[in-house]
């Protein structure tokens, strides 16, 4: 007979006195602080068993995260080793005799979203989110939070006298238009300032590209801070640039711009990094 067993934080056992007094482990504390906090509904583990012995699954760890439990990392079972539910995980310790990591959690925002993770020994995997934090924007594989930036501008905002800023990239004085975008609804056209990456970025061969157009009724310009050839701007049509350059040393990117271009979906990536 085939069976899935799935646990969750109330199967596990409160703590004892010992444990009350300091003698604890975080996985258990976050289990059983879900509990109390009717957390509930959050699987532990899940185990198949063929006659009454488990013979494979897979076990989720969790951590607190402002005031919330988020999943940590991820583990399957040794497949081959016959063996009792409390012998697999007491919910105390993960027991390497019986399960291999197979996945971190590296980070959350502040809404929950992930942010970071990574199969063991793989490429990181990372996020950006938009649209208030409903929607991720950006994913790149195999770069960590702090190698990559992304924006279409839809969450910038002006502040006053002028500025944009936003979580990825800022300018000192600008505007946002709403009728003119390459996707979505919202550009940025830089006057007379600066755009500038808001995350520091380590050395390392980057990639940044962009898309760039002049308002209507005019023409020429360039985008320029970038080493090598400048970016241009399409007069009448959105056109695309990258260019490819090296930091030797860790700093944020400044990109200016001749007044009238608008700027839309500007992304900067380590070389060796896939992003959609």
């Amino acid at each position: 007979t085939t069976k899935t067993t799935i646990t969750f934080p109330f199967d596990y056992p409160d703590l004892t006195f010992d444990e009350s007094n300091g003698n604890r482990t975080p996985i258990h504390i976050a289990l059983v602080d879900m509990t109390r906090k009717n957390m509930l509904a959050y699987p532990v583990e899940e185990m198949n068993s063929i006659n009454g012995i488990w013979n494979d699954g897979q076990l989720t760890l969790y951590k607190g995260f402002l005031g919330n439990y988020l999943p940590s990392a991820t583990y399957n079972y040794r497949a081959g080793i016959p063996l009792t539910q409390t012998q697999a995980f007491d919910g105390r310790h993960e027991n390497p005799n019986y399960f291999y990591k197979t996945g971190t959690y590296d980070g959350y925002d502040v809404n929950g979203n992930l942010l970071q993770y990574h199969k063991e020994n793989d490429q990181n995997v990372s996020y950006i989110w938009g649209y208030n934090g409903i929607y991720p924007i950006a994913k790149a594989v195999n770069a960590q939070l702090g190698e990559f930036a992304y924006s279409s501008f839809e969450d910038n905002a002006l502040i006053n006298g002028g500025g944009c800023y936003g979580a990825e990239w800022s300018c000192g004085y600008g505007v946002i238009h709403s009728d003119d975008a390459h996707t979505g609804n919202r550009s940025l056209e830089n006057q007379g300032s600066t755009i500038r990456s808001v995350k520091i970025f380590p050395a390392g061969i980057y990639k940044i590209s962009l898309w760039a157009k002049n308002k209507a009724g005019y023409s020429g310009g360039a985008i320029t801070g970038i080493p090598g050839e400048p970016m241009w701007p399409g007069d009448t049509v959105w056109k695309y640039n990258e260019r490819i350059f090296t930091l030797f040393s860790a700093q944020s990117i400044v990109l200016s711009t001749t007044d009238n271009i608008l700027i839309d979906d500007i992304c900067l990536y380590p070389v060796n990094t896939q992003m959609t």
